[in-house]
């Protein structure tokens, strides 16, 4: 069970991640990365902070992990 949970909880961090500006620059230069360096920073800053915005509450007991 603690391997679902942590599936989960994983799944979640993943999809609060917020990508959208990151996969429309990457479309608008065709895939080309260099010109994206600020929306990857962007991208990576904000999965770091719900990353432990959900480290807080699953150590709180309100992530509704289960």
């Amino acid at each position: 069970m603690a391997d679902a949970g942590a599936r989960k909880a994983y799944r979640n961090v993943v999809s609060s991640c917020d990508h959208q500006a990151l996969k429309e620059c990457l479309d608008r230069n065709n895939g080309d990365r260099s010109k994206c360096i600020k929306e990857w920073e962007d991208f990576q800053r904000s999965c770091a902070e719900n990353k432990r915005k959900l480290q807080e509450k699953q150590e709180a007991g309100t992530c509704g992990c289960d």
